[in-house]
């Protein structure tokens, strides 16, 4: 073998290296293009089930409040019967009707003022809140 085609063969071999080399560059940029797509989608899926996750647990929570709030709100209307039957016993005259009319007006302020003590604060402090 002459120096020429030693030289020639030389060349191929580098020249098949170089290609070997960008193949190589070519698979590794390929997979990391899918190993990024691959962190995007789980990323975008792992965010979404966080957020998921806290839009049931809000739910839930004014779920419960508002549960409480529908079965605690007879026993103002419950209480308020309760009291007037309790404070008024006849109604014959103008002054026992001036009177029982007194009485249930003050009856009325009572159980309205525990109805803003009950919920007024809360019911404030959820209307301001803000994300």
């Amino acid at each position: 073998m002459d120096t020429n085609e030693f030289n020639s063969i030389v060349k191929s071999l580098d020249e098949c290296s170089e290609e070997i080399g960008k193949v190589r560059h070519k698979f590794d940029v390929e997979n990391l293009k899918q190993d990024y797509q691959a962190k995007t989608i789980s990323s975008l899926r792992d965010i979404t089930i966080l957020v998921n996750q806290y839009d049931k647990r809000v739910g839930a929570a004014f779920d419960k409040i508002h549960t409480n709030f529908i079965e605690e709100r007879p026993g103002f209307g419950e209480d308020f019967k309760e009291e007037v039957a309790n404070s008024i016993t006849e109604l014959n005259t103008k002054e026992e009707y001036e009177q029982a009319i007194d009485i249930v007006t003050s009856i009325k302020d009572s159980i309205l003022e525990k109805i803003d003590l009950r919920y007024s604060a809360f019911v404030n402090h959820i209307e301001k809140s803000e994300f």
